[in-house]
């Protein structure tokens, strides 16, 4: 599924010197990340894996919960700020007063083709941000 990405910014390590605020604050090196596992699972289909779908919906009709993996390699400085992308998708009932709320886990060895509602990792760590009211693109 490619239906998030995640964007990191550092501060740029580039041996030019900088002799103004407005050229500091623009030096920057952005990377963007691509999902390397990504599924949901539903209490509605306690069993069932979803992870070959090529995109996933979660809403409050049901116990859902989205698990998207990013492999963050290659940055040479701490990381200054990260955002995470999502589509909402342009149907019908796509919009929510809820977006949703997004955490970091301890388990990080999940597989997008295994997982299910009965066996999914715990959302056992820190709470990153919460998405209030989506509406459709």
């Amino acid at each position: 599924m490619a239906a998030a990405i995640a964007t990191v910014s550092a501060p740029s390590t580039d041996a030019t010197p900088v002799t103004d605020r407005a050229a500091s604050a623009a030096a920057v090196t952005t990377t963007t990340f691509n999902p390397v596992a990504d599924t949901l699972v539903a209490e509605y289909n306690a069993g069932g894996n979803f992870g070959a779908r090529t995109t996933f919906a979660v809403d409050a009709a049901a116990i859902q919960r989205a698990f998207v993996k990013f492999s963050v390699a290659g940055l040479t400085e701490p990381v200054a700020s990260a955002k995470l992308r999502l589509h909402v998708a342009d149907v019908t009932g796509s919009a929510s007063d809820v977006g949703g709320r997004w955490s970091l886990m301890s388990n990080t060895a999940w597989s997008e083709s295994l997982v299910t509602f009965r066996n999914q990792p715990a959302i056992d760590g820190a709470l990153l941000g919460t998405v209030g009211r989506v509406v459709r693109n």
